[in-house]
């Protein structure tokens, strides 16, 4: 693992962006995964500013979604893939045709069945680029999930349910998502993980202690063989 600690968010973003961008400019039609959460919205913003200026070309890059709220999809502001087009698939100029993504109004283990026979056909996962939550779940994998486990409908843990209402203009009931399962995040070929805010120093410090545990599910991406751990200084700050 290479663990680099940036002074500010702001450059912690935009490192990230140039990483990501590295790799889809090595493969242009690489498969990519992107973690939907506020400590990505700089990233997005710098790839999404890339491509405007001609830098970058992710015409043939294919998306799969990480994760969704049930009962939510593309059409409801604060849903992860509402999230997704306002930040990188419309500014990007990602072909619709390319993005696979949960929908949560849909039948929940059909589309759980259908993003991982997309997977298993077209898989793995090329570049995969995950938050870390407050309880150090990745996407949606609480704690106590199996490593071994594939695409599922989750009961979202309090922590998950409380914080998640940041995303909303009104007060969610937000019970359960769907996600990919840990199987398929550690299959990617190359992952990056994003740690930002003083509010998040006490679960950085338990993902980089070094401790491999599910009860903090992005401990088990520790073992992976091409990971990069960044953090801004707040979040390193313990």
């Amino acid at each position: 693992m290479i663990e680099t600690v940036f002074s500010n968010g702001r450059k912690l973003g935009e490192y990230s962006a140039r990483w990501l961008a590295s790799r889809i400019r090595q493969q242009p039609g690489a498969l990519i995964c992107l973690a939907a959460g506020h400590t990505q919205r700089t990233t997005y913003t710098a790839l999404s500013r890339m491509v405007c200026a001609g830098e970058l070309d992710m015409s043939r890059a294919r998306i799969i979604g990480l994760d969704e709220w049930e009962g939510l999809n593309a059409s409801d502001q604060g849903s992860c893939r509402y999230f997704m087009d306002e930040t990188l698939f419309k500014p990007a100029a990602i072909p619709p045709e390319r993005i696979v993504f949960f929908d949560g109004r849909a039948d929940i283990e059909a589309q759980c069945a259908r993003m991982d026979a997309y997977l298993d056909a077209n898989g793995p996962i090329d570049v995969l680029c995950l938050g870390v939550g407050m309880n150090g779940h990745v996407a949606f994998n609480e704690p106590g999930c199996a490593p071994g486990g594939r695409s599922r409908i989750v009961p979202l843990d309090e922590v998950t349910q409380t914080v998640g209402q940041k995303y909303f203009p009104k007060q969610m009931r937000l019970s359960r998502g769907v996600c990919l399962g840990m199987r398929d995040l550690l299959a990617a070929r190359a992952v990056i993980i994003q740690i930002e805010g003083a509010h998040k120093a006490q679960i950085a410090r338990a993902v980089r202690s070094g401790v491999v545990t599910d009860q903090v599910p992005a401990t088990l991406m520790l073992e992976h063989a091409n990971l990069e751990l960044v953090l801004d200084a707040a979040a390193a700050g313990e």
